[in-house]
């Protein structure tokens, strides 16, 4: 059982640094998934191919050809799905056998930067520092957390005031970026913050969007394969087990 809201402490860096790479203990795994989900935050998990401008679309465009709901965990990622994650795709033993570089990891000192102001230096913060034309965040990608927010927010009522705040503000809280040597997969990991609630109850909602990149094209197609494996797995599972779609974080199990 997840801890409750008002015990809730946030992850330290070290923490979201292990669970990141892939490489930490269930109760590491529960408080960082908590931090996303505790205030229905979105997770992000996609390929570069699928995000990246090659389309030729900006803005939401790309989103009319692509589908990206088979990449949003926003309601079915828990520490069981997370630890089938790891061993899929071999992550955990890049880490284990020394083959996992660590190339990046971020908390901005200064507060959180509002990457909807589609700057320079936000452009540049949410991109690979190896590959940066390759591995970025692009404004689909944005679209579709600002998408998830709105929904969230139509859900729960929010006023159309602080509704309409989200839609112009998303921070991005922390960064970090991993090269899984043995996988040949290259990642970054962006943390972005919006806020929900009426003004004097407003809530930090953290979300979580990982972009990937296989350099090698067979192992590209072998995670594809995995990915649909593993997707259709866990809408199997949660069929079976007659859970709802979205449920509270305190009824996730560990």
């Amino acid at each position: 059982m997840c801890q409750s809201k008002d015990k809730y402490q946030e992850p330290t860096m070290d923490q979201y640094k292990a669970f990141h790479g892939m490489l930490c203990s269930p109760t590491t795994a529960s408080s960082c998934i908590q931090s996303f989900q505790r205030n229905n935050g979105c997770i992000f998990f996609a390929p570069s191919y699928l995000i990246t401008d090659n389309h030729k679309n900006k803005g939401n465009s790309i989103s009319d050809k692509v589908d990206f709901s088979s990449h949003d965990f926003s309601y079915t990622l828990n520490t069981f799905y997370y630890y089938v994650l790891c061993l899929a795709v071999p992550f955990s033993l890049c880490t284990v056998l020394g083959q996992t570089e660590f190339i990046e990891g971020v908390e901005f000192s200064n507060g959180p930067m509002n990457v909807l102001k589609n700057k320079e230096e936000e452009r540049m913060m949410m991109q690979s520092v190896v590959v940066p034309h390759e591995i970025r965040v692009t404004e689909a990608v944005l679209a579709h957390v600002q998408h998830h927010i709105r929904n969230n927010n139509n859900n729960n009522n929010t006023s159309s005031s602080s509704s309409s705040s989200c839609e112009t503000t998303l921070l991005l809280k922390r960064k970090f970026e991993y090269n899984f040597k043995l996988c040949f997969v290259n990642v970054i990991m962006l943390h972005f913050v919006s806020f929900s609630g009426k003004e004097k109850e407003e809530k930090e909602v953290l979300h979580l969007v990982e972009i990937y990149r296989f350099r090698h094209p067979m192992v590209q197609k072998i995670a594809a394969l995995i990915h649909l494996i593993v997707s259709f797995t866990m809408l199997l599972v949660d069929f079976f087990l007659g859970t709802k779609k979205k449920v509270k974080v305190d009824d996730k199990f560990d």
